[in-house]
């Protein structure tokens, strides 16, 4: 295939060949399921405390909050994926999935003002409504993160999916230790609003990608 082109099927070309547009997306994809990831662990090391003291929550409570991702997750990961089945633009779906993922967690920045407005009933509310909505957008992320990879790594899927099973271990533990590390300098907000800019900031490398023409080819829109 000609520089800059990307096939959807490669006839198992060797991963050092890889054109550049290949090598973009593979790295994008990368850092995409480290993000992803971090987002949906980002609070553990510091949620529980602070529904528990600050929310006064029981125990319960905290376990249903928690509980609201993956849940969401489950539920629309079937909308989902019949949603990127008829897209004709996976990597456009992939990022904006990701963009709405960082918009879901900067709202779910601002449950700690709902605290102080509403009180901590109306306030919990808001935090298991964020919390699916985080969900919502990871089902829609996992569905074109999939896609993505056997659509235009075809005869690479096993390399593909083992890297981005690394990505995925990696942004998990990350999320764990920086989300407590920006809790302790920044307090509640900082580690959700300093994720969700970092994830919005990454996206604008998928908006690069063009994958609506024919072959199922993707295409750079700006030289690298």
């Amino acid at each position: 295939p000609k520089r800059g082109v990307l096939q959807s099927i490669d006839d198992e070309a060797e991963v050092e060949q890889w054109p550049q547009v290949k090598i973009w997306l593979f790295r994008y994809v990368c850092v995409v399921a480290v993000l992803a990831f971090c987002n949906r662990s980002l609070p553990t090391s510091f949620l529980p405390l602070v529904l528990h003291q600050d929310f006064g929550q029981p125990f319960v409570g905290i376990g249903l909050a928690m509980a609201m991702y993956p849940t969401a997750a489950l539920i629309s990961s079937m909308w989902a994926t019949r949603f990127v089945l008829k897209s004709q633009s996976v990597v456009k779906v992939h990022t904006y999935a990701l963009i709405l993922m960082a918009i879901a967690t900067a709202l779910f920045a601002s449950s700690k003002e709902m605290l102080y407005m509403f009180g901590p009933g109306p306030a919990m509310c808001f935090v298991v409504i964020f919390r699916c909505c985080q969900g919502v957008t990871s089902a829609l992320y996992l569905s074109s993160n999939t896609t993505l990879i056997t659509r235009f790594f075809t005869g690479d899927v096993p390399y593909v999916l083992g890297m981005v099973e690394v990505a995925v271990g990696t942004g998990s533990q990350l999320g764990r230790m920086l989300g407590g590390v920006m809790f302790d300098l920044g307090g509640f907000p900082c580690p959700f609003l300093v994720l969700a800019v970092v994830q919005v900031g990454w996206s604008i490398v998928g908006l690069t990608f063009n994958d609506t023409g024919s072959g199922d080819q993707v295409i750079h829109t700006r030289p690298v």
